[in-house]
This record gives structure tokens, C-alpha cells and sequence, in this order.
């Protein structure tokens, strides 16, 4: 077991969805509680919840006309992160080691240079999902963090989200570890990933 910990890497992709409350399409969300079961005499409740509001804007002291949102959902309410949740529910749902929370979503791999890093795939699987979804990745908000006691330390894959190589970083934002993460970020990472 040790002879493979110290043979293999675990990277971590975190990413962040832009405007991940306010991107929320109706019907995509709709389609998506549907899916996990919600009951279809709840749905017009949940429509009449997400439609038919109004927002404006006050810049100093001045305030913009009532302009009514086509999309997403109200944050700072119970059922509106509910709503996102569903619909970010099913993505990469078979594939690696993944997390979500609020509107990040982490993916984990362990890769050796006998089993190369297989997470740009992964990557190119959910921007078909985001696209489908009418959702967006934030990329700049996208970061690599790799993981390894290897002495010769290997060539990092080069990751991209929409073109864009993504950002590699020493550490991640401690929001990551409300995961139920409960010993240092190091250990954890190295649990997960199962070196």
C-alpha cells in the first residue's frame, strides 16, 4: 500500500458555476425535480415560486424600472438552493469522485504514469452537461490542485475548461472542507483519493 502512495498523484479540479443562481433555466430545473421524483402536484407551486418575480436596482439613491428575470432563483430562500441542487443533481453522476456544495463542484483522481490522468475527459463530459443545462463555468474560478509524495515529482496534466488552461494552486479555499472533511486538507485529500 505505502509503495503506491508514494507512486501515484491525486489531483483535484475545484470548479465554480457562474451565476449559478441566477443562470437557473425554469424548464431545465422543472425537468430535473421531475426526474428525482418530486411529485408533479408540487410542480406549478415550485413554477408559480420561480416565475413571476420582479427585481430593481438602487444606485445611489436613484432606482432602475421593475425588470422580470426569465431565469433563475431567488437566493436567501429555503427552497432556491433546493431548486439548483436538483439541477446540478446528475452531473458527471457515474463518473469519478465528486462533491458539490452550493454551487461548487469538486472532482478527485488518483493517476499514476502507468494510468494517466483521465480528468480532462471529465472536464469535456461537463461542458456537454453545462451546455445542456443552460449553465456556465466559471473557468477563472477553476482551479488544479495536485497531491503526491513522489520524490520526482511528474509532469502535471495541463487541464482546460472552455479553452482556457485552468489555474494551479497550493492549497484550496477552506469551503471545500464543509464536505465532512474533519483532519488537515492534506490527509483528507489523500483519503479521498484513496492513496
Amino acid at each position: 500500500m505505502l509503495s503506491s502512495i508514494n507512486c501515484s498523484v491525486c489531483t483535484l479540479v475545484t470548479t465554480d458555476f457562474a451565476k449559478a443562481f441566477d443562470a437557473v433555466d425554469h424548464t431545465v430545473a422543472v425537468k430535473c425535480l421531475l426526474d428525482l421524483g418530486v411529485r408533479p402536484s408540487l410542480i406549478p407551486w415550485i413554477c408559480n415560486f420561480m416565475s413571476n418575480r420582479r427585481q430593481r436596482v438602487r444606485y445611489q439613491g436613484y432606482l432602475s424600472d421593475w425588470e422580470y428575470p426569465s431565469c433563475g432563483v431567488a437566493q436567501g430562500t429555503i427552497l432556491g438552493p433546493i431548486i439548483f441542487l436538483a439541477l446540478i443533481n446528475n452531473a458527471l453522476q457515474d463518473q469519478i469522485a465528486h462533491w458539490k456544495y452550493v454551487d461548487d463542484m469538486t472532482m478527485a483522481q488518483r493517476w499514476t504514469s502507468h494510468q494517466p490522468c483521465t480528468l480532462q475527459q471529465t472536464l469535456n463530459d461537463l461542458g456537454i452537461w453545462v451546455e445542456e443545462h443552460k449553465m456556465k463555468l466559471n473557468s477563472k474560478k477553476c482551479k488544479v490542485l495536485h497531491v503526491t509524495r513522489m520524490k520526482q515529482i511528474p509532469a502535471w496534466p495541463s487541464l482546460s475548461i472552455d479553452q482556457n488552461i485552468l489555474k494551479m494552486c497550493d492549497s484550496v479555499h477552506p469551503e471545500l472542507f464543509k464536505m465532512g472533511w474533519s483532519s488537515g486538507p492534506h490527509v483528507n485529500i489523500l483519503k479521498i483519493c484513496d492513496c
